[in-house]
C-alpha cells in the first residue's frame, strides 16, 4: 500500500516525496524519493524533523490505540498540511461505537452496536470485537446471545457487541475535499470464519458496481456526518438482504488503495493534491 501511494505521488510532476523507512527493510528506490530512517523508539523525533522539511504530510497508521489520532495531532501542531482527516474526525472514527452513533443520527443504515440486553427477535448470531480494532482483529462470532453478552461484559468500554449480519462483506474506496466526494471503487472483502473467529483474507478491488448511486449517497452522508473527514478513506459495509449496512469507517488509505491504479486507472493522490487548498481551508 505504501509503495502504491508513493508511486502515485511520484507520478505527479513537481512532487518530491519523503518516506519514513525502517532500516530493517530494504530502501525502495525512486528518482524523486528520499528516505527518512526510523529506528525503534526514535519515530517521533524522525517525524518531527521530516515534517519541518515538507509542505504536506499523508499519514498511514492504524487507528488502534489512538496511534493515527496522535500522529495527526502531532502534524497539526507543526502546522504542516495534513492530506487526510483532521484529528477530531479521526477520534470519532477510531471508535466503532461512536461511528455507528453519529452515522445513524445522519440517517445512514448501520450495523448497530448494542448497549443493552436487547436481542433481536429473529434467530441470529452475534459478534464481539474491539471498539478500536481493525482488520478483523480479535473479532469473535457467537451462536448464542448469552455467550456474546458474557464476552462483551468482560470489557464493555473496550469491546462492542453487534448482531452478525448475513451478506456480502464489502468496502468503499473514497476521496473527498469536503464538498466533492467520490467513490473510486466498490471492493469485495474476503472475510473467513475459523473456529468462531473472523479473519480478513484480502480484498478484490472494484468487484462491484453502484448502479443506483446508493453507495455514493452513503459516502456523501458519511462525510457530512463527520466534520473534518477529508482525503482518502475507506468504509466497510455489508450487502445485507435489506440493503447496504455500514460497519465502520477508516480515515486513512486502506488495503484496497494498492489496486486502484491497475483496476480503475485512477491516481487518488493526484485528485487530492489538486484539491489541497480546499482540504486545508475546510480543516482550518
Amino acid at each position: 500500500m505504501r509503495e502504491a501511494l508513493v508511486a502515485d505521488l511520484e507520478a505527479i510532476p513537481g512532487v518530491e516525496v519523503w518516506v519514513t523507512n525502517d532500516p530493517r527493510f530494504p530502501e525502495s528506490a525512486g528518482a524523486c524519493r528520499h528516505a527518512v530512517p526510523v529506528t525503534a523508539g526514535d519515530f517521533d523525533r524522525a517525524l518531527t524533523e521530516a515534517l519541518a522539511r515538507v509542505d504536506a504530510v499523508w499519514l498511514v497508521a492504524p487507528e488502534t490505540g489512538g496511534v493515527l489520532e496522535r500522529l495527526t495531532r502531532h502534524a497539526e501542531a507543526t502546522r504542516c498540511a495534513v492530506l487526510g482527516a483532521g484529528s477530531a474526525a479521526v477520534r470519532v472514527l477510531t471508535s466503532k461505537r461512536e461511528t455507528a452513533a453519529v452515522c445513524a443520527l445522519a440517517g445512514i443504515a448501520c450495523v448497530p452496536c448494542l448497549d443493552g440486553r436487547v436481542p433481536f427477535e429473529d434467530e441470529r448470531r452475534w459478534v464481539v470485537k474491539p471498539d478500536d480494532g481493525c482488520g478483523c482483529l480479535d473479532t469473535f462470532v457467537f451462536e448464542e446471545f448469552d455467550d456474546a453478552w458474557n464476552a462483551w461484559q468482560r470489557d464493555t468500554a473496550g469491546l462492542v457487541l453487534q448482531p452478525f449480519v448475513e451478506g456480502e462483506p464489502a468496502s468503499l474506496s473514497i476521496v473527498t475535499d469536503g464538498r466533492d466526494t467520490r467513490v473510486l471503487s466498490v471492493n469485495r472483502q474476503h472475510v473467513v470464519e475459523v473456529a468462531g473467529q473472523l479473519r480478513f483474507d484480502g480484498v478484490s478491488v472494484a468487484a462491484f458496481d453502484d448502479p443506483d448511486g446508493a453507495l455514493a449517497d452513503m459516502a456523501c452522508r458519511v462525510v457530512r456526518a463527520v466534520p473534518g473527514l477529508r482525503g482518502f478513506f475507506g468504509a466497510d459495509l455489508v450487502f445485507a438482504r435489506t440493503g447496504p449496512l455500514l460497519l465502520e469507517v477508516n480515515p486513512r488509505p486502506t488495503t484496497a488503495y494498492a489496486g486502484l491504479r491497475e483496476r480503475r486507472g485512477v491516481n487518488p493522490a493526484q485528485w487530492i493534491l489538486t484539491r489541497r487548498t480546499q482540504i486545508e481551508r475546510s480543516l482550518a
